[in-house]
């Protein structure tokens, strides 16, 4: 099935299981597509042209929040992708401490035709085939006992070594500009 897009934000990653999980989603060859980013806005650049996608996020996060300047930033994505129309179907995969949705917007997004369901468990996502998975660093979001960035690095050179497609993306000045690397 097409249009199913997996983003996953290693803030996610709290436990060994999870970085376990991620790890056999990243490395079980059945996705031979993947984007990187430092920041989880930079997404929707990849995105937002796009129509009737399935997305399924891995995120401590839903990013679903409004802003008053109207600015896609790293907890407003999901928000602009719905309210254009680019996303059809939300599925946010949260941990048990992550904080729900709500908020003034929350009507404004609800209104839309799409579905938005939650999840704590997440082991149904191996039984999903996916277009493309998506990943992100977030460095100002990380558990800072953790320190992920060699493993954002070695899901890059996965890719690189194996010849699978992929692009990163680097978002500059503050995260409002965006600069795609093939």
């Amino acid at each position: 099935m097409g249009n199913r897009y997996l983003s996953i934000d290693l803030d996610w990653i709290k436990t060994s299981q999870q970085l376990e999980f991620i790890n056999k989603l990243i490395f079980n060859g059945k996705t031979n597509k993947f984007k990187f980013g430092y920041q989880h806005n930079s997404i929707y650049e990849y995105y937002k042209s796009k129509k009737d996608i399935v997305l399924y996020n891995i995120d401590d996060h839903h990013d679903m929040q409004t802003n008053v300047m109207n600015t896609v930033s790293e907890c407003t994505w999901v928000h602009h992708l719905i309210v254009n129309n680019v996303v059809k179907e939300y599925h946010w995969i949260k941990n048990m401490s992550s904080i729900p949705f709500k908020g003034k917007n929350i009507n404004d997004i609800l209104l839309k035709h799409y579905i938005f369901q939650t999840y704590d468990d997440y082991e149904f996502l191996f039984d999903i085939d996916f277009e493309e998975i998506f990943v992100c660093l977030s460095p100002e979001y990380l558990d800072p006992q953790l320190n992920l960035y060699p493993v954002f690095k070695t899901y890059i050179n996965y890719c690189e070594m194996n010849q699978i497609e992929h692009d990163l993306m680097m978002l500059l000045r503050n995260h409002w500009e965006t600069q795609i690397k093939s």
